[in-house]
């Protein structure tokens, strides 16, 4: 059953949802009311109102910038797993990774380094960059039963487009299956 409708936040788009063990609900959209725009994290516990945790991702330069971003629990039910593309102008385009152990209130990189926030792309950990690729794409994460993300990302050109899974490996790199 649908209750009304619920406004928050301003000029959010690609929002990303996820249910909480306890029934909150977490969302992350882009937001480009401030300048560079931005990536909020949003919470919603049951009965509450929609309350902004903070910017999670931040561009490095003015304008135009595009995220893409999902996120997973981990068996913890406590662990949120993000990946996340970030393309700001041109500036920096990358495919990256990070996690919060603390339901979304702390968040680091997969080596488990604090991150300060919002994060950019030189603060993420990086799984692929434009450097290596061209016209990055970051789709879904998933999280096995040891805690280990999967992410998948693809890179569209050179033709013929390529997809990949990353998952970190055991000497703290990141292992690309295609």
């Amino acid at each position: 059953q649908w209750g009304p409708e619920e406004q928050f936040g301003a000029k959010c788009t690609y929002p990303t949802l996820l249910c909480g063990p306890d029934n909150s609900l977490y969302l992350t959209c882009r937001e480009s009311d401030v300048n560079p725009w931005v990536v909020n994290l949003y919470k919603k516990p049951p009965g509450r109102a929609w309350a902004r945790v903070g910017p999670l991702l931040r561009a490095q330069r003015t304008g135009y910038s595009h995220y893409q971003e999902a996120m997973a629990w981990g068996p913890d039910f406590r662990t949120i797993h993000l990946s996340c593309r970030i393309y700001d102008g041109g500036q920096s385009r990358v495919v990256g990774y990070l996690r919060s152990p603390d339901l979304g209130k702390s968040w680091q990189r997969y080596d488990g380094a604090p991150v300060e926030l919002p994060a950019t792309a030189d603060t993420v950990t990086a799984i692929a960059s434009e450097k290596e690729l061209n016209d990055l794409r970051c789709a879904n994460i998933d999280v096995d039963s040891d805690g280990i993300p999967h992410l998948v990302y693809c890179a569209a050109t050179p033709a013929p487009s390529r997809a990949w899974i990353a998952r970190p490996d055991e000497s703290g790199g990141w292992q690309h299956i295609s």
